[in-house]
């Protein structure tokens, strides 16, 4: 029967089965079953721990967790023996766990494996722990959601981050307008105005501004715009709305966009949505530059993967929307990578050319193709290990395993780069020539899937 509600980590019922401990908030407790009135258990231990013995530990556990875990037998032809050999020694010098770490992260750069590292043990003093200090921290910078720039007249406003804390009809802040002041504290072209937006009180602040460094007082507008921590975020959703609307520019709103940020349910479910908000174009441009991986190309094969059969519509309703399957790519599709596509978003670009699901765009991937898991110190440190390779498909060889796809980088069908005078004037070569190829590809018909051909009739 059901004695209480909530989660209990490290659950032990007493020999007596009167009561359970368990723990909770890094709390144990004890939960008598007759009362169900839990209290917590205080205690004080004191024990010495020999570190120059644990490292030494440490350091054999280390060792023997590559040893016999890493799947790479071979440790990539490297002798794993003799890097222990001349590293060991290092292991008496140690004078902070730091060091440790330090220590045999170094043995890791020798392996050229991706997907390693180490994590130190945490302190439990972190923020959001026990006893955490405030929500604003004193050193934080806050920011305000637009871009400034000395012109020598003032302090102009270049750019509004599109749904950033600036970016509110109330405010009516546009660019080009010119920043006087924050939080009171007049700003000039040669002052660091950076100081202001660190250390506030909470998440307001006050910034005046005006259409000229010079407008009278009545025409200036203070405005209290309520900060954020980081622009990460807004930053992200400006640059691909930015990337849609000139997708939809170039193409004349015939083909869709959108960046994979990730490799998760999350992206998945924002690439279905947006699937079907778009169904009425006819194609699709598929951006994995910039993604670190995670783990769902099956389930985002079986979206790219799947053509259409029929259709079904009522005496008044739209013929497009009975489309069967209703949620596809029903034109031509294009993907752009480039070498910042790890792991998972090196997965799927393979798969994606493999399948001959159309053109693949831009530069070669990271060559970082492994899965991962991680191994416990005694301290409480860990180490990540890779443990399942990622090899290809090839059916002319033994039981069909091909090449091993870890430091491979996956080759674009297309290899465009954009150089840094283009990212200085803001073009985004690899961009432009994936919605050139998808115009190709539409003009000549030849993404069409066409029943009964051998392969899908991708004409790949």
């Amino acid at each position: 029967r059901k004695v209480a509600d909530g989660a209990f980590q490290d659950l032990a019922v007493t020999a007596d089965g009167k009561a359970v401990f368990y723990r909770q908030d890094n709390v144990i407790r004890k939960l008598p079953l007759a009362d169900r009135e839990a209290t917590e258990i205080r205690f004080n231990l004191a024990f010495a721990v020999d570190k120059r013995e644990e490292w030494r530990e440490m350091f054999d556990e280390f060792y023997r967790h590559w040893k016999y875990s890493y799947v790479e037998e071979d440790m990539h032809g490297y002798d794993w023996e003799a890097i222990r050999r001349r590293h060991e020694p290092l292991v008496e010098k140690i004078r902070q766990t730091e060091d440790f770490y330090m220590l045999v992260e170094e043995m890791l750069f020798e392996l050229e494996a991706s997907h390693t590292g180490v994590r130190l043990p945490s302190s439990g003093d972190g923020p959001g722990g026990r006893g955490a200090g405030p929500t604003m921290d004193p050193n934080a910078t806050r920011f305000p959601g637009f871009e400034v720039e000395p012109d020598g007249r003032g302090v102009r406003i270049t750019h509004v981050y599109r749904g950033g804390p600036a970016d509110k009809a109330w405010l009516d802040l546009e660019e080009g307008d010119y920043l006087l002041a924050i939080g009171g504290t007049p700003v000039g072209p040669t002052e660091n105005y950076w100081k202001l937006l660190t250390g506030l009180l909470n998440e307001y602040l006050t910034v005046t501004v005006a259409n000229a460094p010079d407008a009278p007082r009545a025409q200036r507008r203070d405005l209290r715009i309520q900060t954020i921590p980081s622009l990460r975020n807004v930053k992200y959703e400006d640059w691909v709305t930015r990337n849609k609307e000139y997708v939809d520019s170039l193409s004349g709103g015939r083909i869709a966009y959108f960046h994979m940020r990730s490799m998760n349910q999350g992206t998945l479910d924002r690439l279905t949505q947006e699937i079907d908000e778009n169904f009425y174009k006819q194609g699709m441009i598929l951006d994995v530059r910039y993604n670190g991986g995670g783990n769902i190309d099956q389930q985002l094969m079986d979206v790219l993967l799947r053509r259409p059969y029929q259709y079904t519509w009522t005496r008044t309703g739209s013929p497009m929307w009975g489309r069967r399957p209703m949620q596809l790519i029903a034109g031509p599709q294009v993907m752009i990578e480039n070498w910042r596509s790890n792991s998972n978003a090196e997965m799927v670009p393979h798969a994606f050319k493999h399948l001959g699901l159309g053109t693949l765009v831009g530069t070669p991937t990271n060559g970082a193709v492994v899965s991962a898991r991680s191994q416990s110190l005694l301290d409480g440190g860990s180490v990540r290990i890779p443990a399942v390779r990622v090899v290809s498909y090839d059916p002319a060889q033994p039981h069909n395993f091909g090449f091993d796809l870890e430091n491979y980088g996956v080759p674009p069908d297309l290899f465009v780069r954009s150089s840094p005078e283009d990212e200085l004037r803001g073009v985004d070569r690899e961009l432009q020539t994936a919605v050139e190829e998808a115009l190709r590809l539409l003009a000549s018909g030849a993404w069409q899937w066409i029943p009964g051909q051998q392969g899908g009739g991708s004409g790949f």
